[in-house]
């Protein structure tokens, strides 16, 4: 379409943003008038129109707004507009595009046009309320209000909660003042004022919703205790009995939806200060903290910890798990599964269970349960991997004021008291003073001196060690006992056993493996009367008896054998034993010269003799016979030359026999 447009507008009436009170809206009416060319213009047309916020270039504000097929006739039109709240003051213009119905687009208008007020408009904007009757609909006084609102007649008044009201000014509300109202910035306050209620009713806290303190005045039904609250924090599962004054629960507790593990308070003026599924239901009393804790009796005390107990007045249990205080003044430092039910017991470490009176125990969880010795007022300690005291260089002390004045009085004791046995040391003058003293049945058995010498039953040995006694007895290996000491007989200390069957002493270095010398005055041998030494005899004469002669065996070097002939120069003694007289000193060198037979080389011996030779008189010279074994008298001087055996001290007047012998070989 290709002609000038030229619209000439007229405006007849134009509102917007229309009073509330009168009940209108944002929709207005606007007339103009459309010449085409020359000519006003008919028919029907399609208008556009826009806000902006200058007479040229600028903003859109708002629209566009189309309005098709407008019916124009002599050039005049009516529209109805609604650009929504956007007149506030602000000086706008109306664009405006007009087409031929079903043209491809809009041709603007020129020049914009301002948007006035009609006069009733000017009017409202700055009316008076006075000229205003009837009731004004709620809806009509919606929106936000930019200045200050004075309502000062005291018969103004507003329904609903003020939920929504903001920044309110609460210095005239009631007539109190901002100051009698709690701020979120504080307040300071006067003497005499609170929060809180002035009826019976609890105070509660709440957060996110949740009660998480209540306050409640209690006074308890005998009158003793009035204006005590109870106070209860934490989770609302958290309960102080309303029997009781002066509750306290510091916190803790809750419910997971499924378990509810509350703390509970039960008593006059006791607390739980935390955790969960804790219990107090005697007075005076507490528990810290942990879980599942009960208290059930009055001054008690658990400190935390799980599943502890304390059943009687002033029992503690520090803590751990699984521990009991039960009985009067009983304590449980602590640890697991201990038990302290003696009156004013201790336990503590794992499994130390008592139920005597004073008395400590300590278990180190080996013994399950370990409850020590069964006595009261007793130590007990249980300590698989040692005992240690350790002080610094004082150590430890037993007597520490040095009171002992030489008794066991300030020992360290063993046992029952009764049974007496100790070690002290005796601290004032006299006696054994600095030493060491050991004790059975009170009594001082044993004592190491200040210089190390040690006496026993005596308080002041004179040597490195003393024995003031009979007998000092050594128990050997099967009972061996050896003695050293005095029989009360003669004057002699005796050496010896007292195990039957020993017979013989050695003097033997166990760490060289050798026999030791002796040196001594003189030995006087009380079970023999001969010298002997061990030989070997010739394998055809093992069986020779006591009291043989022998002969050295010129084919079997070293070894002997069985005299059978006269005036025998190779004689080499008795063999040792006959009639029971014994060797008194027997020769050996063991592993080198042992083994066989002892043959008595001097002294007084039996010997077989015959009188083959003529009767045998004490003081003949004896020498080997031709009987084998047998000695005779020497009756050939000249031939017994290096052949004689000693010489008879007893006789034979014939045959055979046995003569007693002093062996002396020449």
């Amino acid at each position: 379409m290709k002609k000038q447009l030229i619209l000439l507008f007229s405006m007849l009436a134009m509102l917007a943003g229309v009073n509330q009170a009168a009940a209108q809206g944002t929709l207005f009416t606007y007339q103009g008038r459309l010449n085409d060319g020359t000519n006003v213009a008919n028919g029907s047309y399609d208008l556009r129109f826009f806000l902006y916020n200058a007479v040229t270039g600028g903003s859109i504000i708002a629209g566009p707004i189309t309005n098709p097929a407008t019916a124009v006739s002599n050039g005049l039109f009516t529209v109805s507009l609604d650009f929504g709240s956007v007149f506030d003051g602000t000086s706008l213009w109306l664009q405006i595009g007009v087409r031929t119905n079903g043209a491809a687009s809009f041709t603007p208008t020129s020049p914009r046009q301002a948007v006035t007020p009609t006069p009733y408009a000017i009017f409202a904007e700055g009316a008076n309320a006075a000229g205003l009757s009837g009731t004004i609909p709620s809806s009509d006084l919606s929106g936000t209000y930019g200045n200050a609102i004075t309502l000062n007649n005291p018969g103004n008044s507003f329904t609903g909660n003020g939920s929504g009201l903001l920044n309110v000014n609460a210095s005239l509300l009631g007539g109190l003042g901002a100051g009698s109202f709690w701020q979120l910035g504080g307040n300071n306050i006067a003497g005499g004022q609170f929060i809180g209620t002035t009826d019976n009713q609890p105070f509660d806290l709440y957060t996110y919703n949740t009660r998480a303190l209540r306050l409640v005045m209690r006074t308890d039904s005998e009158g003793v205790y009035s204006n005590a609250p109870n106070f209860v924090a934490g989770s609302p599962v958290n309960s102080a009995s309303s029997s009781f004054v002066g509750e306290t629960i510091g916190g803790g507790g809750g419910n997971n939806g499924t378990i509810s593990m509350p703390n509970s308070v039960a008593g006059d003026f006791s607390t739980v200060s935390g955790g969960a599924n804790n219990s107090v239901t005697g007075d005076f009393s507490i528990i810290g903290g942990g879980e599942a804790n009960l208290v059930n009796a009055t001054f008690a005390t658990i400190g935390g910890g799980y599943g502890n107990i304390a059943s009687f007045n002033s029992g503690t249990v520090s803590g751990g798990a699984f521990n009991a205080a039960e009985n009067y003044y009983a304590t449980v430092a602590g640890g697991y599964n201990n038990t302290a039910a003696g009156f004013a017991s201790f336990a503590a470490g794992e499994y130390a269970q008592t139920t005597h009176y004073n008395t400590f125990i300590w278990g180190d969880g080996s013994q399950q349960p370990f409850t020590g010795a069964n006595y009261d007022n007793g130590f007990n300690v249980l300590a698989s991997g040692g005992v240690f005291f350790f002080n610094g260089p004082e150590g430890v002390h037993v007597d520490y004021q040095n009171q002992n004045s030489g008794s066991i009085n300030y020992a360290l004791r063993f046992g029952a008291g009764s049974s007496g046995e100790g070690v002290a040391s005796q601290r004032t003058a006299g006696g054994n003073q600095y030493g060491l003293d050991f004790y059975t049945s009170s009594a001082n058995r044993m004592s190491i001196a200040n210089n190390g010498f040690v006496g026993i039953n005596t308080s002041s040995p004179s040597q490195q060690l003393e024995v003031n006694g009979k007998y000092l007895v050594v128990d050997g290996l099967a009972g061996a006992q050896c003695y050293m000491g005095d029989d009360g007989f003669g004057s002699d200390v005796q050496f010896g056993s007292l195990l039957s069957g020993l017979t013989s002493v050695s003097f033997y270095n166990a760490t060289d493996g050798a026999y030791m010398h002796i040196h001594c005055s003189s030995i006087t041998i009380h079970g023999g009367a001969d010298l002997a030494e061990p030989f070997e005899f010739s394998s055809r004469e093992k069986e020779i008896p006591e009291g043989s002669v022998v002969v050295i065996d010129d084919r079997n070097p070293g070894q002997l054998k069985l005299s059978d002939h006269a005036y025998d120069t190779r004689v080499a003694g008795v063999v040792s034993g006959a009639n029971g007289v014994n060797p008194g000193i027997q020769m050996q060198q063991e592993g080198l010269l042992e083994g066989g037979k002892n043959v008595s080389l001097t002294g007084r011996v039996y010997v077989q003799a015959v009188a083959s030779n003529g009767a045998i008189k004490p003081g003949d010279l004896l020498t080997t016979s031709s009987t084998p074994g047998s000695a005779m008298k020497v009756s050939n001087h000249a031939k017994a030359q290096g052949a004689i055996l000693g010489k008879a001290m007893t006789g034979l007047g014939e045959g055979k026999g046995m003569v007693l012998v002093l062996v002396t070989l020449q």
